[in-house]
């Protein structure tokens, strides 16, 4: 026998049959919380009273039946409702399955029907519950859960924002520091272009105003003595040239100031197209300087290396160069 908690509404227009239902739920334990046979007063009585189940024929007179009744319980409140029935035509089932009973009951039934039908229906009646808590605690947990990764997706793109920000800082700088190399290996050009220019000055001036006279000193009739601080400063002066000579930036050996530079360069390893970029010139005159510069030392049609006879030849001091070197 059923606990009588279980509170059933009868909606059936046929006293008689109504009466019975009554009976045969009480012997099985339920609670009869109301009878009636309209439509229209089954939907108040269920807003009223939310019996736990209701009992709901569906052939009623008047202008609503009992489908049109259930649809407008299930959709308001949920209420299980199960169908009885003697004969119905095929639309009206087709109806009555659109608003989802939970079992159908054919007329006549005995208490064992009823039971049946009421047994199922309450069970299933607790399995749907039970899946809506789930549903609703899933529900609740993903609502959770998106939160959650909204936020880490919203610090991950601050991080990338952060991220390119820096990124543009960095080659910002790196094009700045690109642009201080260039101004420094511009300036360090320069500097060496200038130290160059300043020792053909210093080698140009000694070579015309200094050995000239004393070269002429050493023809006129001097004391030994003399002729030993003649010599004296002679060496001196080799001593003090050394280290232009050795950068070939004097004209002592009969070069011109670009065949000078074009033979540093030579010297320091650079190719005729970088000597060109240094110097502004065309290739072709870079090749025509080397071919002069080859003829002034000697070398013209022989296997020698420019580089390497420069390199050779120019760390002697200037008393040791070539006769024409101090002519």
């Amino acid at each position: 026998m059923m606990e009588r908690t279980t509170r059933v509404l009868i909606v059936e227009d046929e006293v008689l049959v109504a009466e019975d239902i009554k009976e045969l739920l009480g012997e099985i334990g339920c609670f009869v919380s109301g009878m009636t046979g309209s439509a229209e007063d089954a939907i108040l009585r269920a807003r009223n009273n939310s019996p736990d189940i209701i009992l709901m024929d569906i052939m009623l007179s008047g202008e609503m039946d009992g489908v049109e009744a259930a649809e407008i319980i299930r959709r308001e409140l949920d209420i299980p409702i199960i169908f009885l029935t003697s004969y119905s035509d095929k639309n009206t089932l087709d109806r009555a399955k659109i608003s989802e009973p939970y079992a159908y009951i054919t007329k006549p039934f005995d208490d064992r029907d009823l039971r049946n039908a009421i047994t199922i229906t309450l069970y299933r009646k607790s399995l749907d519950e039970q899946l809506a808590k789930h549903c609703k605690r899933l529900e609740s947990e993903v609502n959770t859960q998106t939160d959650r990764l909204e936020k880490i997706n919203a610090q991950l793109n601050n991080k990338v924002s952060e991220l390119t920000d820096l990124g543009a800082s960095l080659q910002e700088k790196s094009r700045q520091l690109e642009n201080a190399n260039t101004a420094l290996r511009y300036l360090l050009d320069q500097r060496d272009r200038d130290k160059i220019e300043q020792g053909d000055r210093i080698l140009l001036n000694i070579n015309d105003l200094v050995i000239p006279y004393l070269e002429a000193l050493k023809k006129t009739h001097l004391t030994a003595i003399q002729e030993d601080y003649v010599e004296l400063i002679m060496s001196n002066i080799g001593e003090i040239l050394t280290p232009f000579s050795q950068h070939l930036t004097s004209k002592q050996i009969g070069l011109t100031v670009m065949e000078l530079k074009v033979a540093d360069l030579v010297k320091n390893g650079k190719r005729n197209k970088e000597i060109a970029e240094l110097l502004t010139i065309a290739p072709k005159t870079v090749e025509f300087h080397r071919e002069n510069i080859r003829i002034k030392l000697g070398i013209l049609n022989k296997k020698i290396n420019l580089r390497t006879y420069l390199n050779t030849a120019f760390r002697q001091s200037p008393e040791s160069l070539p006769p024409r070197a101090l002519s």
